[in-house]
């Protein structure tokens, strides 16, 4: 019901009464936030457990190199991300995703291409990634369950897809590789984002969008 009245009178000028109804929304979102808590449930452990034979894999050098495109990743995107967010909302308010958007995926491919020609092994992404997690949790308080969700299992889709087009298996990356494995990964991640916004959140969008 929605009533129309002047600003401190109690006259009633108009009403109008709509019906409401209550839909089921679609699964697909849940059963994506699902597994991507399934993913992150098992593999976090794993990892954990594993990480020191993992870091063993790479010299000295080559940790020092990963962790130093970590947080330049972090200085680069994150960083920026949060303090230009309000103003972008300010100014360009229904653009703003996707200047930000437009801005992170492609500074992100850039580092994350860089570091792995320069140590091209499996785990250099997840590393890198992780020290990249670390700091952004720290400064900017983002350590929460939600987080972990969120960036997990993109970080494991980064080195599943670097595995497979390659890029991390001795073969030397052309620009046709770099796209099959960053197209794909910004694909699995902006869906991954939306579907736990929507399961989490409840966010949800009409078919349009």
């Amino acid at each position: 019901r929605v009533d129309l009245r002047l600003v401190g009178s109690d006259a009633l000028i108009a009403r109008e009464e709509f019906a409401l109804t209550v839909e089921q929304t679609d699964r697909p979102p849940l059963y994506i936030t699902l597994f991507a808590a399934l993913v992150t449930a098992l593999a976090l452990p794993f990892l954990l457990w594993k990480a020191r034979p993992l870091l063993a894999r790479f010299t000295n050098t080559e940790l020092v190199l990963t962790a130093l495109f970590g947080a330049a990743t972090f200085v680069l995107i994150n960083a920026p991300s949060q303090l230009a967010a309000t103003l972008l909302h300010a100014v360009v308010p229904v653009f703003s995703p996707f200047v930000l958007g437009l801005w992170d995926t492609l500074a992100a491919a850039a580092i994350a291409g860089a570091v792995v020609v320069l140590v091209p092994r499996p785990g250099v992404a997840l590393l890198s990634g992780s020290v990249r997690f670390l700091i952004n949790g720290i400064l900017f308080g983002a350590f929460s369950p939600i987080s972990l969700l969120m960036s997990l299992p993109t970080m494991l889709a980064e080195e599943a897809l670097l595995w497979l087009t390659g890029c991390t298996r001795g073969v030397k990356p052309g620009a046709l590789r770099w796209a099959l494995c960053y197209g794909a990964l910004g694909v699995f991640a902006a869906g991954l984002n939306l579907a736990l916004a929507m399961a989490l959140y409840r966010l949800f969008y009409a078919d349009w969008y």
